[in-house]
């Protein structure tokens, strides 16, 4: 098993920190030396209507300097458990408080293992009469969702770009909530 030493903080930020870390392989190889980004985790929602359609927002990206297409989706507060924060995102982004119990979980994944701490945990919601209620919008600090379209399928593909987006749309595609 791998040993981790002469591990140290080298930033620490709002919402990440960098992790400076040697590690003995134990394969008669110098130990490498790597910097991780731990972060907390993050949940991602896609919300289908009853017409077969997905909820994408558009939101301002700064790493990328340029709005972008997603889906609804959020970081995992302390202590917090992603159904909750899935939940969560999806009233405060887009005014639909849904029930916990009509969220399926269909996926964790890593979106790069090789240097991100984060999981993504992927939620698939069907919107149905009787199932949610309407309240209103409250963004966080710094969030700028610019707007909102019901789209298809073939229509979020093209028009997301992020990974975690991909990934709910695909599971969606291949019926994992049925």
């Amino acid at each position: 098993m791998p040993e981790i030493y002469d591990q140290k903080t080298v930033y620490q930020g709002k919402v990440f920190k960098v992790v400076q870390e040697k590690i003995d392989l134990e394969n008669g190889h110098a130990p490498l030396t790597r910097q991780n980004v731990i972060s907390s985790d993050s949940a991602t929602i896609a919300l289908i209507n009853e017409q077969n359609q997905v909820l994408i927002e558009q939101e301002y990206r700064a790493p990328i300097q340029r709005y972008s297409w997603a889906l609804p989706a959020g970081r995992v507060n302390p202590g917090e458990e992603p159904l909750a924060t899935a939940a969560r995102e999806l009233a405060e982004e887009t005014g639909f408080k849904i029930a916990p119990d009509q969220f399926r979980l269909v996926d964790q994944v890593s979106l790069s293992n090789g240097i991100l701490s984060e999981i993504s945990h992927i939620f698939l919601v069907h919107l149905a009469p009787g199932q949610y209620q309407q309240v209103d919008r409250h963004f966080d600090a710094g969030e700028d969702i610019e707007h909102y379209q019901w789209v298809d399928l073939k229509t979020a593909l093209a028009k997301t770009d992020g990974a975690a987006s991909h990934l709910a749309l695909l599971h969606w595609q291949l019926g994992a909530a049925d």
